[in-house]
């Protein structure tokens, strides 16, 4: 999304896509925080990151629709950010359980 971002008209990559690229690196400072935590403490921040996630979806869908980014670029992106998001719903699910005793 960074290197996308340069093509962008000056008014959107100042609004819309540094907004993008602040959830980004949300996302990642979120889940390398959560990888260092322990199993029991992991939930919290997996929840913050799937809503971060989801907004980042959002963001980008009306990135989309306002016509910033083309639709090559948006079905990349979305596809990519489905894919994160099955991955953290797994992760969430995983720490979430019950270790059997």
């Amino acid at each position: 999304m960074y290197q996308a971002n340069i093509q962008i008209n000056k008014r959107d990559r100042f609004g819309i896509s540094l907004k993008t690229e602040m959830i980004c690196l949300e996302l990642l400072e979120s889940s390398i925080i959560a990888s260092y935590l322990p199993k029991n403490e992991k939930s919290t921040s997996l929840k913050i990151l799937r809503i971060k996630i989801e907004v980042l979806k959002q963001l980008l869908r009306l990135t989309k629709e306002l016509n910033v980014i083309n639709d090559k670029k948006y079905i990349d992106w979305s596809g990519r950010l489905i894919e994160i998001s099955k991955m953290n719903n797994s992760w969430l699910n995983w720490a979430t359980k019950e270790s059997p005793s």
